[in-house]
């Protein structure tokens, strides 16, 4: 040893040191070893993970209850750069393939521990049948539940009305459905909680009416009329829609059971679709077309046009937003990113549009002043209308569930709630 040269002294010692201890200690235990290390590095940044996105929606949260904008630049600077980071993920995952598993879990752990919270959001949309994902999606259900026990467990009086007890079912009556329609003093009360908003044009006047769906029962009621109209079953989804080129829009239902499309007034033996799909009824042949029955698989990203052939374009977790959004008459295959607040329209060359943020609902439509569909989303938290754009619009209630409905020849949002 007095031999080597100085500098070669350490590495022979850690070399030996590392042969004595591959003789001594069996390689099943080294390995047994390091996949328990990777548990436990994985299971660290899991909890990291939580602890973080946790922190970042109460922040959140208290942002847009202050409405504080300059801080909207600083989260859409914070995406750009986790977007660049799973892009640069992504290939050295790729050239991960051929290393062994031990060693790509260690990796794959230490990276995910720097994740910040949006790229774990899109590391959902990528990876979304990974444990991290899995975990990552399940972080704020679990915290919420949490927040809710800690709340109930401070108030009783407040636990008492919210957890459920064992007396016997009460007959109280539910509590109406309130429109809140743009330009009206009061909201307008039609159907009952538990009831679908499905407002359309039946007449063809320009204006769309009231409309609520009982699934309960499959009856229809429509704002002015005293009968109640029976289409449908219980699980049934409303799709009103000009089906025929009448005009005016028809009742119309899909029953995911069996694929069906049941519209009023003339039968139908069309099947399209299954449970699980999403229907998405569009003018998708054009101007002067009818609209066509179509529904969005979410597991797959297909959509399945009546006469047209099947075209993949999304992921799983998009929300589908079809819609003309170029202007000739054709309405495109769109899908929304809530993790990122994108909407990607097919055969867009500009790329994606980011507009929206996390708990936002999609409602695109021809807003006045513009021919084509824009990008549009309902805040819930603010009850604002948010066109890209454009100023945001005050709807006059916050919550609710946002429709898009026609007024005088023109499109405008409502937003549907229990009566309080």
């Amino acid at each position: 040893m007095d031999r080597l040269p100085l500098a070669w002294r350490p590495g022979v010692v850690g070399a030996v040191l590392v042969l004595v201890a591959y003789v001594v200690v069996r390689p099943a235990c080294l390995r047994r070893t390091g996949r328990r290390l990777v548990r436990s590095a994985a299971l660290a940044a899991q909890l990291t993970g939580e602890l973080v996105i946790l922190s970042e929606h109460r922040i959140t949260r208290w942002c847009r209850a202050h409405r504080l904008r300059p801080l909207r630049s600083l989260g859409r600077l914070t995406d750009e750069v986790d977007r660049r980071v799973v892009r640069r993920f992504e290939g050295v995952r790729a050239r991960l393939d051929p290393v062994p598993h031990v060693k790509r879990g260690i990796v794959i752990a230490v990276v995910a521990t720097a994740f910040t919270p949006s790229a774990a959001w899109l590391a959902m949309d990528h990876w979304p049948h990974t444990g991290f994902a899995r975990s990552t999606r399940t972080a704020f259900a679990r915290w919420s539940d949490l927040e809710d026990k800690v709340r109930l467990g401070r108030n009783s009086a407040v636990a008492a009305e919210q957890i459920p007890s064992p007396s016997p079912v009460t007959t109280a009556p539910r509590p109406h459905l309130a429109w809140f329609l743009p330009g009206s003093e009061a909201p307008q009360l039609l159907g009952l909680e538990g009831d679908v908003a499905a407002p359309a044009d039946l007449d063809g006047d320009g204006t769309s009416e009231l409309v609520v769906f009982r699934p309960a029962t499959g009856e229809w009621f429509i704002g002015g009329r005293t009968a109640p109209l029976v289409l449908g079953a219980d699980g049934d989804v409303p799709v009103p829609a000009d089906y025929f080129g009448s005009g005016h829009a028809e009742l119309a239902v899909f029953r995911p059971a069996t694929g069906e499309w049941l519209i009023n007034s003339r039968p139908t033996s069309l099947v399209l679709g299954q449970r699980g799909d999403v229907p998405v009824p569009a003018h998708y042949s054009g101007p002067g077309s009818n609209v066509q029955p179509a529904v969005y698989r979410p597991s797959t990203g297909e959509w399945l046009v009546a006469g047209m052939p099947t075209v993949r374009f999304g992921e799983p977790g998009d929300v589908p937003v079809p819609g003309d959004y170029d202007g000739d008459g054709r309405a495109e295959p769109a899908v929304y990113r809530p993790s990122t607040g994108e909407w990607w329209v097919m055969g867009s060359a500009a790329g994606p549009v980011v507009w929206g943020a996390y708990g936002d609902v999609p409602v695109p439509a021809a807003y006045p002043g513009s021919p084509r569909t824009l990008p549009a989303v309902y805040r819930p938290d603010t009850g604002e209308l948010q066109v890209v754009g454009r100023e945001p619009i005050d709807v006059g209630t916050t919550g609710g569930e946002p429709v898009v409905v026609h007024r005088r020849g023109q499109v405008t949002l409502a937003v549907v709630q229990g009566e309080s």
